[in-house]
């Protein structure tokens, strides 16, 4: 008995340890209908998208954007493209605006030459403006009677009230050869053949006119080109054409002027 339960101890001794079982994995705990409800809003947003026309100032900061400025941006640009009726339109009121100029400038330098020669004609005031109070600037010719008499013009202002500011603007006109000089409610301005200090006043007056002229038919060509679209746009070039060949007719009306001037 005690031989059978020394052999059992043994044996007991030398059996291997039972291992311990594995840990089950446990299934994750679902989500909560809240969770699901924010991750469908999320992934499924219904808010509308705004799209807006692209300009040309989006293109540039699109084009900005791009590493190196190696690629263009893709932006769609809107243009507006004129008609050939339109663009006709506009270079012909270009051309309009420097006629205007262009003749005013060669009825004073025919003035001039005339005054240059001893003779003028009322033409030669229509430039003068005289200042009223109450009722602004206006034209000599709008409150007065011009008429050449023997040896000059005489001025007579149609509202007594108005003779001293006529009288005014003739003396601030400052007319080569020509000092006004007050009779009652007239203004007689005497004209006499000029010296040679006096034609030489003329020219300059004259050269001052023809720069006036420019200037304003260079406005012209300004705002036409403006509104074409720019100088590389159709129409530009054909009223920067008109522009030169005025100008250019203008510096030779002014060349014959001062010949007939050196004459007198």
């Amino acid at each position: 008995m005690r031989a059978a339960f020394r052999i059992a101890r043994i044996a007991a001794r030398a059996a291997p340890a039972p291992r311990a079982a594995a840990p089950r994995a446990l299934p994750s705990p679902l989500p909560s209908s809240s969770v699901l409800a924010t991750s469908s809003a999320r992934a499924f947003s219904t808010t509308p998208i705004t799209l807006k026309k692209a300009t040309k100032k989006d293109a540039k900061k699109a084009g900005d954007n791009k590493k190196g400025g190696k690629k263009k941006a893709e932006v769609e640009v809107e243009e507006t493209v004129m008609t050939d009726a339109q663009i006709d339109a506009i270079v012909k009121k270009a051309n309009e605006k420097m006629n205007k100029s262009l003749d005013w400038a060669k009825s004073v330098l025919f003035e001039g030459v005339e005054r240059g020669r001893g003779r003028v004609s009322p033409a030669v005031l229509d430039t003068v403006k005289v200042a009223i109070p109450d009722q602004g600037s206006q034209p000599l010719k709008a409150i007065a009677s011009i008429t050449v008499t023997k040896g000059g013009l005489l001025v007579e202002a149609w509202d007594s009230d108005t003779v001293k500011h006529v009288e005014s603007a003739l003396h601030k006109a400052n007319l080569p050869g020509m000092s006004p000089q007050r009779d009652g409610d007239r203004i007689r301005l005497p004209v006499t053949r000029p010296d040679t200090s006096v034609r030489n006043e003329i020219v300059r007056s004259l050269g001052g006119t023809v720069e006036d002229a420019k200037n304003q038919m260079r406005q012209a060509r300004s705002d036409g080109i403006k509104s074409v679209g720019g100088k590389n746009f159709r129409g530009a070039d054909e009223i920067q054409s008109a522009l030169e060949r005025k100008s250019k007719e203008l510096d030779e009306q002014l060349k014959t002027a001062k010949k007939e001037l050196e004459k007198a």
